[in-house]
């Protein structure tokens, strides 16, 4: 069985899983912010912090499953996006030796 045979194969099943992760998380946001109090500050800073860290889990999905398909399939539209995105990033210092 060749590379993109099996990533072609494991497709479905990847965007099955990226959807559970991201409905467990929206679902963990719900439950934690249960009951709802609107008028309180601290409850709202509270719902923030952890909805701002409920994020990281499915952007973690997400980047992991465009580099499957970067490595998998040879997008040259999904290779450009990925090549635009990483020059938006903050160049690194090179080490001299």
């Amino acid at each position: 069985m060749s590379l993109s045979e099996s990533a072609r194969r494991l497709r479905v099943p990847g965007y099955l899983v990226m959807a559970a992760i991201t409905i467990v998380q929206v679902v963990d946001v719900g439950i934690r912010a249960w009951p709802f109090r609107l008028h309180s500050p601290a409850w709202r800073l509270g719902v923030i912090g952890f909805a701002a860290n409920a994020v990281g889990t499915p952007m973690l999905a997400l980047l992991a499953r465009l580099e499957w398909r970067v490595v998998t399939d040879r997008d040259p539209y999904l290779l450009r996006a990925v090549k635009r995105l990483d020059r938006l990033a903050p160049s690194r210092p090179r080490m001299h030796g």
